[in-house]
């Protein structure tokens, strides 16, 4: 049972992930130009990392850390209903300015999520060498703290692609 409830909290995560990167990350990256020091500077200046729902994450990511985590299952899936709760509310919202999904939002989008699920990947490689409980475990950790940090990941994701698309702009 303790499998199933890592790979629920694993499968809300990386729901709540492309909610956030859709509906809030990689929309607020292209209403500031694509610019991460601009970016950077919304995110301070409008309290964006002390909202509710990046609070939300990371108390949950804190309650995977705890040892009630690891004594219960029925906690796991609580968390994971958190999460999953939260990604369904901010998709049921309607955004100010919806994202305009052109080429380059496309490929910050999958290039943002490709990174998360190497890492998730990755994670749950090394806990295999110890037991599938393991591997289900660290996936679903490693994927609550990527969604912790899913503007860093949008930054990322942008810096890396930053030599194609000035590529892409030098061609047009």
């Amino acid at each position: 049972m303790t499998i199933i409830a890592y790979i629920l909290l694993l499968l809300a995560a990386l729901f709540d992930l492309c909610v956030m990167l859709l509906r809030w990350d990689v929309r607020m990256q292209q209403a500031n130009e694509y610019d991460n020091s601009k970016y950077n500077k919304w995110l301070r200046d409008h309290g964006e990392l002390s909202s509710p729902k990046r609070l939300t994450v990371l108390a949950v990511l804190v309650a995977t850390c705890t040892t009630m985590v690891q004594m219960s299952w029925m906690v796991v899936v609580i968390l994971a209903a958190v999460l999953l709760a939260q990604g369904i509310v901010m998709l049921r919202r309607k955004p100010d300015t919806p994202l305009v999904l052109n080429k380059r939002a496309v490929r910050l989008s999958i290039t943002a999520i490709v990174i998360t699920l190497l890492a998730v990947e990755f994670a749950g490689y090394l806990g295999s060498r110890d037991s599938e409980s393991e591997a289900a475990r660290g996936a679903a950790i490693v994927a609550v703290m990527i969604l912790t940090v899913s503007p860093l990941l949008v930054m990322l994701s942008n810096w890396l692609l930053g030599p194609i698309e000035r590529r892409i702009n030098r061609q047009q």
